[in-house]
């Protein structure tokens, strides 16, 4: 899950000064960091309580010693550390840990919708920048809008569900990873002109990067499919529960529902004269 956010920062790419050196070391430093501390993690884990124990944590019945719920891993840590202090500092950053990566996922998604407008496919309003504050201020509104209806959904009805979305986040980054290796041959002007234009043995870096990308993605959908407890074979939700695999058919309607709104989009505008295909043949605007 926080490897997945390594990225992130390419989405505001346009408002990172310096962005073409930045980006190219701030992500894998990112990966590597994370990794660090995981690491660490697992290690400190084991030597405080035994992974054996962490194993048996969800099979354990907890209302024989006195919880009516399965305490979390933060919770098991800082009742685990056996120091008040320590306890303390685990439950602060589990209980504010969403503060830390809200916001930037509140300014990745209205940053997305300014691209979609200045592309065509959005109506002007959604790229329009506050003369005071110099922000997006009517995508961001949208977005904090569309994010408490999102978590009312999540924790008022069944159909999200953290493990069931990452199968549909995941849909998004194998159709990535497919246009990463062919923006060598499809956009030829815009790959050699970028910092970035490796090659090796004549084959581009970033067509060999999409590739490897794609069976980690397969990889994944396929361990997500195959476990019994992701929620994705079997799920309470009405209608879905009657459909194998519902949840996973869900995520892939929603996937395709966005190229509903691209032709949808591109029809409209073509009616208007705009072919919103040139927005695509150019360098997006710093």
């Amino acid at each position: 899950m926080n490897l997945g956010f390594s990225f992130s920062s390419a989405y505001i790419g346009g408002e990172v000064k310096n962005a073409k050196r930045l980006q190219l070391w701030a992500s894998p430093a990112a990966i590597l960091v994370v990794g660090a501390v995981v690491m660490l993690t697992i290690f400190a884990a084991d030597h405080a309580v035994g992974l054996e124990f962490i194993g048996s944590a969800g099979v354990i019945d907890w209302t024989k010693l006195g919880l009516s719920f399965t305490p979390t891993f933060s919770e098991l840590a800082a009742y685990s550390a056996g120091n008040l202090i320590i306890a303390l500092l685990i439950m602060f950053g589990f209980l504010f840990w969403s503060y830390a990566w809200l916001p930037g996922q509140i300014l990745n998604g209205s940053r997305n919708l300014v691209a979609y407008s200045i592309d065509g496919l959005l109506p002007r309003r959604f790229s329009e920048v506050h003369p005071k504050y110099h922000t997006p201020a009517f995508s961001l509104g949208v977005m904090c809008v569309a994010s408490i209806i999102s978590l009312a959904i999540y924790v008022y009805t069944p159909y999200f569900a953290t493990l069931v979305g990452i199968f549909g986040f995941i849909l998004t980054f194998g159709l990535t990873s497919i246009a990463a290796m062919v923006m060598p041959y499809r956009a030829k002007t815009i790959f050699e002109t970028s910092p970035v234009k490796w090659r090796i043995f004549g084959l581009p870096v970033i067509t060999i990067l999409g590739a490897l990308s794609i069976v980690m993605c397969v990889i994944m959908e396929w361990i997500f499919l195959s476990d019994p407890n992701a929620g994705l074979q079997t799920t309470t939700a009405p209608f879905f529960s009657r459909i194998p695999y519902g949840m996973a058919w869900l995520n892939v309607a929603i996937f395709l529902s966005g190229l509903l709104l691209y032709f949808g989009a591109k029809a409209i505008q073509s009616r208007r004269g705009m072919n919103v295909d040139l927005a695509y043949k150019e360098i997006p605007i710093e």
